[in-house]
């Protein structure tokens, strides 16, 4: 089992700026939001606040988790069921390019323009972009 946290600083995105009342944490949390517990079983479940997490979505056999830090912003769980594996990422402004769980990504929680898609890139949410 492989369980990593990496914490990244912030990676500026051109033309974009990180809007605090982002959509990706509108509305109630439903049991699909809620990251798995096997992620959160080690002991550093008390750093994030576990009802803010959103499922954003599944990509080359990856789940995505959307989840706030009290102390890191916002987060990125990436997460493979088998075998187990995953990953966190946080960036204070939530900008930020990840890796991790054998994916590249760049997620920004205000959500990309519709028109910024590049060649290489799969977008899996509106926030979220993972590279093929």
């Amino acid at each position: 089992m492989t369980t990593t946290v990496i914490v990244m600083a912030a990676l500026s995105l051109a033309g974009c700026s990180v809007d605090p009342a982002s959509s990706v944490y509108d509305g109630e949390q439903t049991d699909a939001d809620r990251i798995p517990d096997f992620v959160m079983s080690d002991g550093n479940a008390e750093n994030y606040d576990l009802d803010s997490s959103r499922f954003l979505g599944t990509a080359k056999g990856r789940e995505f988790y959307a989840v706030r830090s009290v102390e890191m912003g916002h987060c990125i769980a990436t997460v493979v069921a088998e075998p187990v594996d995953w990953h966190i990422v946080c960036s204070p402004s939530g900008e930020m390019r990840f890796s991790g769980s054998g994916v590249q990504g760049r997620y920004f929680p205000g959500g990309y323009p519709e028109d910024s898609a590049e060649d290489g890139w799969i977008s899996v949410h509106p926030s979220l972009r993972i590279q093929e």
